[in-house]
This record gives C-alpha cells, sequence and structure tokens, in this order.
C-alpha cells in the first residue's frame, strides 16, 4: 500500500497510522514447506516507499526466512529420527558397533559401551588398543581386515573379558559405494554355551548309566 491513509481498504486503521505517521506498508507472504503460513508487515513513515527494488529485497528476505524454518523442520524431524534410531540400538541387548578403515570407533550402542565399560561416547575416535589390551585389539582388527579385503560380512566366535560372543561383522559403504568402516554385532552367548555344555554331559551320564545298565 503506497499511501495508507489513502487506502479504503485500510480506513480501519487511519486513525491509528495518522498517530504513528505510518505512510506506505507492505505484507509478503512466509512460506513453510511451500504453504503460507504467516506475513511480514512493513511500515514506512512516507508515501511510495516500496519501490520495486525495494520489494525485491523485502521478497527476497521472507523467502530465506521461509528457508530457514524449512531448514529448522528438517533438522527437527533428523534428530528426531536419530533419537529413534538410538533408543532402539540401546534397547538391543547385542552390542552394535563400528571402526572407521582406521580401527576408530564412530559408532556403539549402550551394550557396546556395558561391555567396554563405560558410557559409548566415551570411546568413540579412538582405537581399540586405548579401551582393550595391545593383543586383543590386534586380533579384532585382524578381523576387520578380513571384511575390508574381502568386501563380505564374517561371522566368528569370540571370547571377550569372559564371556562368549558370535560375533557378525559387515561392511559399511557410503552413497556412492566406498566402503567406510566395519560394523559388528556381537551377541553373548556364554550362557547358551553353558546349557549346551551341562546337557552335553547330562546324556553322557545318561548313556554311560545305560551302558552299565546292559552290562
Amino acid at each position: 500500500v503506497q499511501d495508507f491513509l489513502a487506502e479504503t481498504m485500510t480506513t480501519p486503521w487511519h486513525a491509528a497510522a495518522l498517530d504513528a505517521g505510518i505512510g506506505s506498508s507492505g505484507s509478503f507472504p512466509v512460506r513453510r514447506g511451500g504453504k503460507v503460513i504467516g506475513a511480514m508487515m512493513f511500515y514506512a513513515t512516507t508515501t511510495d516507499f516500496f519501490t520495486p527494488s525495494i520489494v525485491q529485497t523485502l521478497e527476497e528476505m521472507t523467502a530465506e526466512i521461509g528457508f530457514a524454518m524449512d531448514a529448522m523442520a528438517v533438522r527437527s524431524e533428523l534428530e528426531e529420527q536419530r533419537y529413534l534410531m538410538r533408543s532402539i540400538l540401546d534397547a538391543d541387548p547385542a552390542a552394535i558397533y563400528a571402526y572407521d578403515l582406521e580401527g576408530r570407533a564412530i559408532m556403539g550402542n549402550a551394550a557396546w559401551g556395558e561391555a567396554l565399560g563405560g558410557d559409548p561416547g566415551e570411546f568413540f575416535g579412538k582405537p581399540r588398543s586405548a579401551h582393550m589390551s595391545a593383543a586383543l585389539a590386534e586380533h579384532y582388527l585382524a578381523s576387520d581386515r578380513q571384511v575390508i579385503e574381502r568386501g563380505q560380512p564374517i561371522v566368528e566366535e569370540e571370547m571377550f573379558v569372559g564371556r562368549i560372543y558370535i560375533t557378525a561383522k559387515f561392511p559399511l559403504r557410503d552413497l556412492k559405494g566406498a566402503l567406510y568402516a566395519v560394523g559388528g554385532v556381537s551377541t553373548d552367548i556364554t550362557d547358551l554355551r553353558r546349557m549346551q555344555q551341562e546337557t552335553a554331559a547330562i546324556i553322557a551320564k545318561s548313556d554311560g548309566l545305560s551302558t552299565e545298565i546292559q552290562e
């Protein structure tokens, strides 16, 4: 509105505009996700203030505000997805983790941190040798190298801090297909192995008794 006091559409606000010294005004839509969610109002003390160049500048400014709001919405959605994924990973009793090609930890869930004796974040960016013996770290690095060299998953049974784990390791690739890390899922099967041994012992004892009876 280039002359606020002469515009009939703004009649209800003429008295207030006169008191405030408003001569012209401009209203520019603010969009979020492509939809108009509001407007930015600008007022000037002179008439005919909103020249084409000023209008263009204000349109660009409100467009930038909409872009920033879209970016904030995307960031919020990503944070929610990241929190959901973290919650799922931490709820899994198996140790889930990933080490980059230099052998540094880049991801790990709560069970992984508990197995290492701390909060997962304490170990990120550090090599295995920083949180386990050099010999054990080298053993795990060797299996990482197999995955890296073959580009294929491997499954093996491992011992760690007196516990038995069945571990699946697999290559992690970026969007271009380049291998950038080795992921792992280690499930504690110590109790299962103990039960299998106890069952085997009972069966062996039973077989022995059967042989004695037959004799």
